[in-house]
């Protein structure tokens, strides 16, 4: 059996086409469930009848997962966004892909299914998760190992993601998937990822973190941080961390001077509160294996070190800097 999470802020229309989608295809009505991210005033209601779990509090998108997914008593798990819309043939395509690995991702598409939104997933040497192809028109292309699934849609075999330590939760939002992926392949479970010509699943995009200014420059640049804090070895750490720190400032000033005011914050709003996370990221860094083995094992699914770090932005020197320490 598979549960159906949906983590909502705001319910709404987008949110009431997506159950309607995945009832007519054949999903048990009674194994979807709504994980209500705590209390806002702008939440629009959406028909009593279907399963609505509250949150006591605001939790993210990483916490609200992480909520749904340790409550579940079903083998596998399916996390969609409420902004998704998914064509005829989803449910066929999910069933005959979700014993390949622990892991399964789809392709996902702009709003109009003409062009690619995640194709795969990477991470650069900054720790910044990189949706591969990202804006390319659709094409095709084999199904293929990948870093990791989008939160978005993926399908996950539950008691492998307990055993990989789940989402952390102080990720809050942005890069919790990338991160994810990342320790978990260290760990030995591996990431499907499925490109199903005959589906498609479409994305509307910043649904809920689109309504506030900065707020998602704020988390993306923070929690690059994380991803390295979560998963570089202990030996090799410092260098990356500096290396990551160093760039921050040289982004910080250049976005400022480009007019990207937001990017900027958010790069001074990171460095400025990381130190009250390291303290909690210890406990899962001892239980995530931080070998250098583990760690090289997974290097040829990071892709390119420096994309998408805006090389214009990278000085010579910082740039030697990234490839001797990638290299």
């Amino acid at each position: 059996m598979i549960d159906v999470l949906i983590p909502s802020m705001l319910g709404g229309e987008n949110l009431n086409l997506l159950i309607s989608q995945l009832v007519r295809q054949g999903f048990n009505k009674e194994k979807i469930f709504i994980i209500k991210d705590g209390h806002h005033p702008l939440w629009k209601d959406v028909p009593s009848s279907l399963n609505i779990i509250q949150t006591k509090k605001r939790l993210g998108f990483a916490g609200a997962c992480d909520f749904g997914i340790r409550n579940s008593n079903s083998d596998h798990v399916l996390l969609l966004n409420d902004d998704l819309s998914v064509s005829e043939g989803f449910f066929d395509s999910l069933n005959r892909y979700k014993s390949f690995e622990p892991f399964v991702g789809f392709r996902i598409l702009n709003k109009k299914g003409t062009h690619v939104e995640f194709d795969g997933g990477g991470m650069n040497v900054f720790g910044y998760g990189l949706s591969l192809n990202c804006g390319k028109k659709l094409f095709s292309k084999d199904n293929s190992e990948t870093l990791f699934a989008c939160g978005a849609c993926s399908l996950m075999d539950r008691k492998s993601y307990e055993k990989a330590g789940g989402f952390c939760t102080d990720f809050f939002c942005y890069f919790e998937d990338a991160e994810f992926g990342w320790r978990a392949n260290r760990l030995g479970f591996k990431t499907f990822f499925v490109r199903d010509n005959d589906i498609s699943i479409c994305h509307a995009g910043q649904h809920t973190s689109g309504r506030e200014s900065g707020f998602r420059e704020r988390m993306m640049e923070r929690n690059s941080f994380l991803s390295l804090l979560l998963n570089i070895p202990s030996n090799i750490l410092s260098e990356y961390l500096s290396l990551a720190w160093s760039f921050s400032k040289v982004r910080e000033s250049e976005s400022q001077k480009m007019g990207f005011s937001e990017i900027a914050n958010g790069c001074w709003h990171s460095r400025r509160n990381i130190s009250r996370y390291i303290e909690k990221i210890s406990e899962l860094r001892n239980f995530s294996d931080l070998n250098e083995y583990s760690f090289k094992k997974t290097r040829h699914l990071l892709e390119d070190p420096v994309n998408p770090a805006f090389p214009k932005m990278i000085s010579k020197k910082l740039l030697e800097r990234v490839y001797q320490l990638w290299f």
